[in-house]
């Protein structure tokens, strides 16, 4: 294999005058007068010049070709990685690009509550996962939005979604754990507005239409329910609790592959939400009644203990 570390045109030839080269000039001088050829000392410097020239020659050849072959190979190297930086450039390009979805020049913004429950709310509804009403209230938004504005010290944590993991920045729920309201405890006007964003968000998490149009005529049968007319809130609070039980036993039969459909009211548990929240108020009513006469003995028995005895008239 031909070096390049010199180039042969920069070689520069030997003294052949010089001595040690003077054994070699003779034989040249006597080869030649044997074969019938004058030479002398100056031919032979010649002759052993021009041999030298030769055989420089020839190396430079193979040189130049091995040189070439050299760039040539580095051309393509050269042009095979611009080529894989162009391709790197293109797919890069192409990632942020398809980050952004197709855009629509004068689409207006959709409606909406403009109310925005905490991501662990809505990850936890794209998951097809049970969700306390409380985080889609008005109330619940705003208090999940502060609290995530105040964590600075969120940590990061590792999360899985559809088989691939996640670094997410994690909000801690402890500031607000204390303030997050069962379903059972809601009042009628914070579970109209929950299910609004509710619905909204089920909506924008890629629900299937058929469930979300469950969903909707679940709520508006409740919202028609004869039990809304009852005098001192007991409907509104036998809905609120036959709301919390369907629900949590919906997304109980969603995690056993087995859903039902929530927009079919079970009488059943209608009856007995209606009848747990009559037997509490006859408990309270039966209560209050005996503090009354509690309360009323009591004061009886005080006010014989202040009253004064009268003396007995003297005769």
């Amino acid at each position: 294999m031909v070096s390049l570390d010199k180039n042969p045109s920069l070689d520069t030839p030997p003294n052949f005058k010089a001595t040690e080269y003077a054994i070699i000039r003779q034989a040249l001088i006597v080869q030649n007068q044997t074969e019938g050829n004058e030479l002398d000392d100056e031919g032979a410097v010649k002759l052993l010049l021009d041999a030298w020239n030769e055989e420089r020659r020839a190396r430079q050849v193979a040189w130049d070709e091995a040189a070439a072959e050299e760039e040539r190979e580095r051309a393509e190297a050269e042009a095979e990685r611009l080529r894989e930086e162009d391709e790197t450039r293109k797919t890069e390009k192409k990632k942020k690009e398809d980050k952004f979805p197709p855009l629509t020049p004068g689409l207006p913004p959709p409606m909406g509550s403009g109310f925005r429950p905490c991501q662990k709310a809505i990850t936890k509804l794209e998951n097809l996962e049970f969700v306390d009403m409380w985080f889609f209230t008005f109330a619940g938004c705003q208090v999940t939005k502060d609290a995530a504005l105040l964590d600075e010290d969120g940590t990061l944590s590792l999360t899985q979604e559809n088989g691939n993991i996640q670094l997410r920045r994690s909000t801690s729920t402890a500031s607000y754990k204390h303030l997050i309201i069962p379903d059972e405890q809601l009042t009628w006007k914070d579970l109209l507005q929950a299910k609004n964003v509710f619905l909204e968000y089920i909506t924008k998490g890629g629900w299937p239409t058929p469930y979300l149009q469950m969903f909707t005529d679940f709520y508006c049968k409740l919202e028609l329910r004869s039990e809304l007319r009852q005098a001192h809130g007991h409907g509104e609070k036998t809905l609120i609790l036959y709301h919390a039980r369907a629900r949590r036993e919906w997304f109980d039969s969603v995690r056993r592959k087995a859903p039902f459909d929530i927009s079919t009211i079970h009488e059943p548990w209608m009856t007995e939400a209606h009848k747990e929240i009559w037997d509490g108020v006859h408990i309270q009513e039966i209560r209050k009644a005996g503090e009354k006469v509690k309360s009323k003995f009591n004061n009886q028995r005080n006010l014989r203990l202040i009253t004064p005895t009268l003396p007995h008239a003297r005769t």
